[in-house]
């Protein structure tokens, strides 16, 4: 289950943020949002594990619909994470995620502007050591 420590474990993690999204350091700034996250039990948010619950819920004899609790609690704890991973962008990155209100859909967008060529990156640096851990076992 999330961590519904709301106010102190939001406070607590956007102190712990110290990489913000650069056009060149998503694996970094990745790496570190994945630790806190999961650390957190919100990791779900993203990934899209944790389920978003329906908005209303019927009366026991179906004539009404109420606001449902846990869709209540899972905004909240959601809209913490958009404000988390926006406090985590340069100005120039956050431009490119404003309009989108969930934490997976900022999520994927970065993933796909800025995931791709930092895997490329990943990849080629991978390359270049093997030799060297091959030379030096």
């Amino acid at each position: 289950m999330a961590n519904t420590d709301g106010a102190f474990s939001f406070n607590t993690m956007i102190h712990m943020l110290n990489i913000r999204l650069t056009s060149t350091n998503f694996i970094l700034w990745r790496r570190q949002l994945l630790l806190l996250l999961k650390g957190h039990a919100l990791y779900g948010h993203i990934d899209g594990s944790i389920i978003t619950p329906p908005g209303k819920l019927p009366t026991v004899d179906g004539s009404l619909t109420v606001p449902n609790p846990s869709f209540i609690t899972w905004k909240q704890q959601d809209q913490r994470l958009v404000s988390l991973l926006q406090a985590s962008l340069t100005e120039e990155t956050l431009a490119e995620v404003l309009h989108y209100d969930t934490a997976q859909q900022i999520w994927t967008t970065l993933e796909s502007l800025c995931g791709g060529d930092s895997k490329q990156r990943e990849i080629g640096i991978r390359d270049q050591l093997l030799p060297l851990q091959k030379a030096h076992p």
